[in-house]
């Protein structure tokens, strides 16, 4: 019954697709900074998110390819593989919400840092919805690659 992940590599068939993916951005963004503004008042440094190195993307001609890596390749291979592969497998039998909660449990913990778990797991519920939303992994590619582009300029320009 899954579906084969060409069927989900088209582009979505509804208009606002492009908005939505920019909503969720800002939705992520939002329960990021509500997370470590949170963390930060109640002291639990542990629970901090990570401090992304200032030379995130290295030297010279690297600077290119790490960015090409962390903007479009890491975000395309990890929303086809959590999102075309595990959510639309575990969708016929678990249902929507539990598989959401599932491929986002396996994706926090990919992410490996305590202080990314609450975080990382928000912003792959809310991709999630997202991609079930519109039945394209396009516009959660994109949200994801929007977000690590984010990340990416906050901690260059830090």
């Amino acid at each position: 019954d899954r579906k084969p992940i060409k069927a989900v590599l088209h582009m979505p068939y509804n208009e606002g697709w492009l908005r939505q993916s920019m909503i969720t951005v800002l939705a992520s963004i939002v329960a990021i900074f509500l997370y470590s503004f949170t963390i930060y008042k109640i002291d639990i440094p542990y629970l901090m998110p990570p401090q992304v190195p200032k030379n995130i993307l290295g030297e010279e001609w690297l600077m290119l390819v790490n960015l090409f890596a962390m903007v479009l390749w890491v975000p395309f291979a990890e929303e086809l593989f959590f999102r075309g592969f595990l959510l639309t497998s575990w969708i016929p039998k678990y249902g929507h919400s539990k598989s959401i909660m599932l491929v986002s449990l396996v994706f926090m913990f990919v992410h490996s840092h305590p202080g990314l778990y609450f975080p990382v797991f928000m912003s792959s519920v809310l991709i999630s919805y997202l991609f079930i939303k519109t039945k394209s992994l396009w516009p959660a590619f994109l949200s994801h690659a929007v977000l690590n582009l984010i990340v990416v300029i906050v901690a260059a320009s830090a």
